[in-house]
């Protein structure tokens, strides 16, 4: 008897084809980052966040979905949405076309391995907003059919409106075990019997609490709020033109995984390897070596509770071509279906050209292990530094880098194949060989890092393992495996390993040089830190009896002036000279590149040598005006004494110096004499002539300063003389070699080089801004009169308004990122202080919230007017409000403040303000004290405002201040104030 029969599916398929594909969390991750990579997204993110229900959310700014594609296309398993489906007619929003990156139209089920139940929130154009309860649990029930699982979907229009209507939602979901309210009498009976049956299961496996308790017991208030919603609004309107779109996905109470990454367990052996695994898999997610780039960004972001957001991971850190090519060491190129590879060498920091490399046997068209053409690359670098032509500070660089990133990673179609370029996932055995043989086998795991780059068309071939961990291993596989194995060995022979020629003609003078330089530039610096250890040891107790005696002069000074006791100001006058002349033998010489335990000595010294200065500029001045009244007694003799006085000093440091090279270099002694012979009549012969020319008192000011400025001139060029030639002797004696020293510091222009190419950069950016800006003026009066002339109906359309309102942000947007076109806008308006306020609370409002940052603005400042372009002011105020969040987190107290005192806006923060020493630089380009600061903000700052006449600078001594950190004034040509 024949019967028909057919397959029954289990609700635990679900649980199979999810979580039982994939191998961990950050490979799940990746997943749904590919389906938002599929659906046109320019931003895929991962949030985690720390709360009463710590909560992971993937958010994209795709295509999104319908409530229609929801029910046919998401919820059906191994679904055709992948290819010829009607989602392949998705909006593009401008971006290259996209190879798709799935394949079976499960890997949405990953989210199954991240937590138990998951919130999809999702929108597409011309739609309302999606939500759907997911709650995986129900999968493992292994009596349960799947098509007895049913779950709350509920459509909206508006995002704020979800957080409310969740409660509804798992009600629903908890309606699944209401089996007395069931209308079908027999699926509440197999319902209950199922999850009887399971309950009483895991009871049998020990488990403490079922399932069916697990999903009951769950209180769902406060799940999901605003805070969860921020970040996806975010970047769904950075892209948005007309109305938002794109998908979250919420994993709630997310599994051990995710839930490691926002640990305050910092020491925790198992936290750092969640943490490093996600950083592996997830770092690299997009080819960095494409070009064009790759149109897709990607973050993980980590929100832990009273902790400032901390970026984890972002697509602008891994590695790229640039990178690459700085490398003294790489192969750029791309082999074709025979097996050839055609690109570029470098080798000992020297391009040596183009470069084919052949394989063992050329490969057929035909062979049944076909492979399609796919592009390579691999840098890498020396790990010895002697041997290295990189400077050290490039090789601790690149070594660091090459820590995080190193390995060779495998991309198709542009996104990151896993699990290659991971430690242990060597696909072309390069550790293995060099284990053989470290010489000969040169590149390793730990210093060099490339990729290879095929596409689904070019190779179909090269297909995934089920489990997303590698290429499945196939004849295709192993025959481009062989290809880059035998290309890696043939490439170290010819250039890099211990058989290459190059290598034994180029490495001994490359280490001789290293070791020659390097050598010059230790003991160069061994010797100026020598020096300066000792000068300010044996200075640090004179400073302290010269600062204590030039106060106590001070005080003299002025009490003998107020008496008139010329004999006491006499006797003062000699002291202050003096101390005048201890001045030099009390300074410090230059500082040295680190300062390590020196440091707090040093400020100290500073601080007091700085003191001792203004005290003793002062008394000066005052002498200067006491001799200029009489008060010491005859003018002439004044003048001689004063003549005298200078000749004595300037001879008194000739002859030091001249004793300093006498005893390092006795056979150009008589040179030396003979110049200081000459120097010590010079400024008798310069200044004689002054003291014949004072004929009465009224003319001894004009005199003792042109006999002080023939002094102070050739004291100065005395020092440069001498000291030059004495700290250079001094050098060679001590057998510093001085060519070596200046050929490592020619090295270290590198560094230079590349400010130089940053600031080019700038240029070119500022260049191609201001060809936009032209373009941008004309479309936008054309925009702009267009609307006009629209039909008054038209203009009370909703759609009209959004769009007036889109254009009007367009511009202002792009006006605001336009600091090279300030000039040709004058469009200048009235800004108050409230609106500038207003301004950085919408645009810094979650990261001061956050951050528990207490933002405040006096009323002066509220009260203020400024006439000008809003995308020159604004920008200000955001780069010195930024500038002060990221110091007052390093500070006890969390405050920023506005306020406007004596006609100067005040910008203050409590963090630990600027160090004096850094003064002068503050403004410069690229000069940053922040971790990763890029040096730019400040100085456009300063650079923008000048443009109109305003000045900005650090707050001094005689400006008003808010708060003992930081405080920046700015001066605004016309502000008013009320």
């Amino acid at each position: 008897m024949y019967r028909r029969a057919s397959f029954q599916t289990r609700a635990r398929t679900i649980d199979h084809l999810g979580r039982g594909q994939i191998a961990d969390a950050p490979t799940a991750v990746s997943e749904l980052w590919k389906n938002a990579y599929d659906a046109y997204a320019s931003k895929a993110e991962l949030h985690v966040y720390e709360g009463s229900t710590h909560i992971a959310a993937i958010i994209d700014n795709g295509c999104g979905m319908s409530t229609d594609d929801f029910l046919n296309y998401w919820l059906v398993i191994g679904t055709e949405s992948k290819a010829g489906s009607s989602l392949d007619h998705i909006e593009t929003f401008g971006l290259s076309l996209r190879d798709k990156q799935g394949e079976k139209g499960i890997g949405r089920l990953s989210a199954a391995f991240l937590a138990p139940m998951t919130l999809v929130v999702t929108k597409r154009m011309d739609t309302s907003y999606t939500a759907a309860l997911i709650d995986w649990r129900f999968f493992e029930n292994p009596y349960l059919n799947i098509s007895d699982v049913e779950f709350p979907i509920i459509e909206f229009n508006d995002i704020v409106e979800l957080p409310e209507a969740i409660l509804g939602m798992f009600a629903t979901l908890q309606s699944n075990f209401e089996w007395d309210k069931f209308e079908d009498n027999r699926r509440a009976t197999r319902l209950a019997g199922a999850w009887d049956s399971f309950s009483e299961l895991e009871r049998e496996q020990g488990e403490e609490q079922t399932t069916y308790d697990k999903i009951i017991s769950f209180n769902p208030d406060q799940v999901i709020t605003k805070f969860h919603l921020r970040d996806w609004r975010t970047i769904m309107k950075e892209t948005a033109e007309t109305e938002n779109h794109g998908t979250a996905l919420f994993a709630i109470s997310p599994y051990a995984e995710l839930d490691g990454l926002i640990s305050h367990v910092h020491q925790d052996d198992d936290v750092q390897q969640v943490k490093e695994n996600f950083r592996q898999i997830l770092t690299g997610f997009t080819d960095p070596f494409a070009d064009p780039a790759i149109e897709f960004d990607y973050a993980v972001q980590i929100h832990q509770a009273n902790c400032p957001i901390h970026a984890f991971i972002e697509s602008e850190s891994y590695l790229g071509i640039d990178n690459l090519k700085s490398l003294e060491h790489w192969m750029y190129g791309e082999f074709d279906d025979r097996g050839v590879f055609k690109g570029e060498v470098q080798a000992f920091g020297k391009h040596r050209g183009e470069v084919e490399v052949y394989p063992s046997s050329i490969i057929s068209p035909l062979s049944h292990g076909k492979i399609g053409a796919f592009k390579f690359c691999i840098g890498a670098f020396e790990g010895d530094i002697n041997s290295s032509t990189h400077t050290p500070e490039q090789h601790a660089t690149i070594k660091e880098q090459t820590y995080l990133y190193g390995g060779i990673s495998v991309y198709r179609d542009g996104l990151r194949v896993m699990p290659y370029g991971r430690e242990g996932s060597d696909l072309f055995d390069i550790e293995f060989r060099r284990s053989k043989n470290a010489g000969r086998y040169f590149f390793s795991h730990r210093r060099s890092f490339g990729r290879m780059a095929f596409t689904r068309n070019g190779n179909p071939n090269l297909k995934d393992k089920a489990g997303r961990e590698g290429l499945v291993d196939n004849q295709t596989r192993r025959t481009m495996q062989r290809i880059v194995e035998e290309f890696l060995i043939e490439v170290a022979d010819r250039y890099f390993g211990g058989k290459s020629p190059v290598r034994k003609t180029e490495l001994t003078e490359i280490q001789k040089r290293n070791k020659r330089q390097a050598a010059a530039a230790k003991a160069a610096r061994k010797r100026r830190r020598k020096s300066f250890t000792q000068t300010l040891k044996v200075n640090f107790p004179m400073i302290s009896t010269a600062r204590i005696e030039i106060e106590k002069n001070s005080t003299q000074f002025y009490d003998a002036l107020k008496r008139d006791d010329t004999y006491t100001l006499a006797n003062l006058r000699i002291e202050v000279e003096r101390l005048d002349g201890l001045k030099e033998n009390i300074m410090l010489p230059p500082l040295p590149s680190s300062l390590g335990k020196l440091e707090n000595q040093y400020r100290e010294y500073r601080d007091a040598y700085a003191e001792f200065c203004a005290f003793l500029d002062d008394l000066k001045k005052q002498i200067s005006e006491c001799e200029s009244k009489g008060l010491f007694g005859d003018p002439i003799e004044v003048a001689k004494h004063k003549f005298t006085s200078n000749e004595a000093k300037l001879s008194s440091q000739i002859n030091s110096a001249l004793k300093m090279i006498k005893g390092h270099l006795k056979t150009i002694e008589q040179k030396w004499s003979e110049e200081a012979l000459y120097d010590r009549k010079l400024y008798r012969k310069k200044a004689i002539d002054y003291i014949g020319l004072l004929e009465n008192v009224e003319g001894l000011p004009r005199i003792l300063d042109m006999l002080d400025k023939e002094y102070t001139e050739l004291r100065e060029d005395y020092e440069l003389k001498y000291s030059g030639i004495y700290n250079s002797l001094d050098q060679i004696v001590e057998g510093v070699d001085i060519e070596g020293a200046f050929l490592h510091a020619d090295q270290e222009n590198s560094e230079l080089e590349r400010k130089v190419t940053q600031l080019n950069s700038v240029a070119q950016l500022g260049i191609s801004v201001e060809i936009i800006g032209h373009e941008l003026h004309d479309l936008e009066s054309q925009v702009g009169k267009y609307m006009h002339k629209m039909p008054s109906n038209a203009k009370k359309l909703k759609s009209y308004k959004l769009a007036y309102e889109a254009h009007r942000a367009l511009i202002d947007r792009l006006r605001f990122l336009t600091p090279m076109r300030l000039t040709a806008y004058r469009n200048r308006i009235e800004i108050s202080g409230s609106e500038i306020i207003e301004y950085l609370n919408d645009f810094f409002e979650r990261i001061i919230d956050s951050n528990r940052i207490s933002f405040t603005a006096s009323s002066a400042f509220e009260d203020i007017k400024i006439k000008d372009l809003p995308s020159r002011i604004y920008p200000t105020f955001i780069n010195l409000v930024n500038n002060a969040i990221y110091w007052v987190q390093r500070g006890d107290e969390r405050k920023i403040c506005l306020d406007f005192q004596d006609g100067k806006v005040i910008i203050a923060d409590t963090g630990p303000g600027v160090d004096q020493d850094d003064l002068p630089r503050l403004f410069q380009l690229f000069f940053s004290r922040r971790s990763n600061g890029r040096g730019v903000g400040l100085y456009l700052c300063k650079q923008n405002l000048a443009v109109a006449h305003h000045q900005i600078r650090y707050a001094t001594a005689e400006d008003p201040t808010v708060y003992a950190g930081a405080n920046f004034i700015i001066e605004f040509k016309g502000v008013e104030s009320a």
